[in-house]
């Protein structure tokens, strides 16, 4: 019997894998991507590390009555396998999911119907507005805020989504010549007060680990309070979230840290991770990394 031609090798460059329609996706740095992408899995120590964390969170959270969501940010292939020229790819998550642990958010099948356009950018790895208005949506849920209420700002924010310049993302610089999209923005929320600790962004060094902004917004829908120990996925969405969270204290961390709930008070806490960091499970009890 004959078989087909085998499938070619995805062309790579600098680490960014060219996919299909426009379509950048991230294959290099130290998560090895690339071999969860061709069938490498979680190990079973680390899917436990994992859970072991979250139940941790939860149990943290409750002792100062806030509840707790624990976000996976899924990698964007995941989300637009049509677009991935790799057939049939494994994912980090999956080892963790067939597990049969319920206790984290992979909000693929919201990503993948936002209210209007892509909910990731082509040229970058994050969420575009619309993506994180969908995110923000789920956690505004979450905290318990009236569902009539947020369909009214989401509806609201879509409305005013414009399109200004280009935008060159995260993988569109790694390439040679930059690869750009038309830039969709929305409009900034009015009247927010934002504190930082003086840790900025930095392309060349960008882990940021340490980064602490509390956004004040007296005209939230809401007057809930919301704490994020998260990565640059939910940084990106704090002017969206600002709409509907009266208080929002975000920290860039892997960890949780439970004098920050007790001193903050928080309604919700929030807890999110890039789906890549997945690949370098880090027990909260243990400095031993479990891949």
């Amino acid at each position: 019997m004959m078989t087909g031609a085998p499938d070619p090798e995805p062309i790579i460059e600098n680490g960014v894998l060219i996919g299909h329609e426009g379509d950048l996706f991230l294959a290099g740095g130290r998560h090895e991507v690339l071999r969860f992408m061709r069938g490498a899995r979680l190990s079973p120590r680390a899917v436990q590390t994992l859970h072991d964390n979250i139940v941790r969170r939860q149990v943290m959270a409750a002792r100062h009555n806030a509840r707790f969501l624990q976000i996976v940010a899924p990698e964007k292939y995941v989300v637009y396998p049509e677009n991935f020229p790799i057939p049939d790819p494994g994912f980090m998550a999956q080892a963790y999911l067939e597990a049969g642990h319920d206790d984290i958010l992979y909000p693929v099948d919201l990503l993948r119907r936002p209210r209007q356009g892509r909910s990731y950018w082509q040229t970058d790895t994050h969420w575009t507005p619309m993506g994180l208005v969908a995110m923000a949506e789920r956690i505004a849920q979450e905290a318990g805020i009236p569902s009539a209420t947020i369909e009214a700002v989401a509806s609201d924010l879509v409305a005013r989504l414009t399109v200004e310049g280009n935008f060159i993302g995260d993988l569109g610089r790694k390439l040679s010549p930059p690869r750009s999209e038309p830039k969709k923005v929305l409009p900034r929320h009015p009247g927010i007060v934002v504190h930082e600790n003086g840790i900025g962004h930095d392309f060349t060094h960008p882990v940021n680990d340490g980064r602490l902004i509390l956004v004040e917004s007296p005209r939230a829908i809401s007057d809930r309070i919301l704490l994020i120990f998260g990565d640059s996925y939910l940084f990106h969405g704090l002017d969206i979230l600002s709409r509907f969270f009266r208080r929002i204290l975000f920290t860039r961390t892997r960890f949780f840290h439970e004098e920050m709930v007790e001193a903050a008070r928080p309604h919700l806490v929030v807890s999110q991770m890039a789906e890549r960091y997945m690949a370098s499970v880090v027990s909260e009890l243990a400095s031993e990394e479990l891949v």
